[in-house]
């Protein structure tokens, strides 16, 4: 949390220049390493099993409350970066776009791991952020019309909602090569009927 806060009050602090975040890479290259062990000890098969209740109840107490730290921090963080990019008239050349895209995707993949352990929790984060990213995105759709310029404004708007879908598309689906993406167990569990948080899992869904 530590490290996603303060990389997060940097990157406002140069206005979405990551360029001149100080320590960024091992910044990045930390959460990136907690997250990848987070995601190792989620998807372990003893702990997250019904023969160890307590042990995956602990485990989801401590390390679930992270998905909603981490998709905060990275999706204003990318939405920062968007408005200072297009403010400056700038693109990431082809090979850095290629690096970052590879990168958000190690670290979604992961997130999404944290997520499922507390799948209610994560859903209902997520909504409330989609709820009020919508109206904003509603609003510039009908004011714009057919023809207007991109704004910074308008760009990190947009980064922030592509951010979200993408947030919901890793927790909801697994990729799977050639096919179809699946829904994880965890979430299918979850949203079973009958059980205590079932209904509000389906509602969660239904509302982002």
């Amino acid at each position: 949390k530590w490290l996603l806060e303060g990389s997060l009050a940097e990157c406002e602090r140069v206005q979405g220049d990551i360029e001149c975040m100080e320590g960024l890479e091992w910044k990045y290259e930390a959460v990136s390493q907690i997250l990848q062990c987070s995601e190792a000890m989620a998807d372990d098969y003893w702990l997250v099993s019904g023969d160890a209740q307590t042990a995956s109840d602990n485990l989801a107490n401590v390390l679930a409350p992270l998905y909603g730290h981490y998709i905060a921090c990275r999706v204003r963080m990318s939405s920062l970066e968007e408005h200072y990019l297009t403010q400056q008239g700038e693109d990431l050349d082809e090979i850095r776009e290629m690096i970052w895209e590879f990168g958000v995707e190690e670290e979604m993949v992961s997130a999404a791991s944290l997520g499922r352990l507390n799948i209610s929790a994560s859903l209902s984060t997520l909504a409330r952020m989609f709820q009020q990213c919508v109206p904003r995105l509603m609003s510039l759709f009908e004011g714009v019309g057919n023809f207007c310029d991109m704004t910074a404004a308008m760009a990190a708007l947009l980064e922030e909602a592509r951010m979200l879908i993408l947030c919901a598309c890793h927790l909801l689906t697994d990729e799977c090569e050639g096919e179809t993406p699946s829904i994880p167990d965890a979430v299918c569990n979850a949203c079973q009927l009958g059980r205590p948080s079932g209904n509000d899992c389906l509602a969660s869904i239904v509302n982002l």
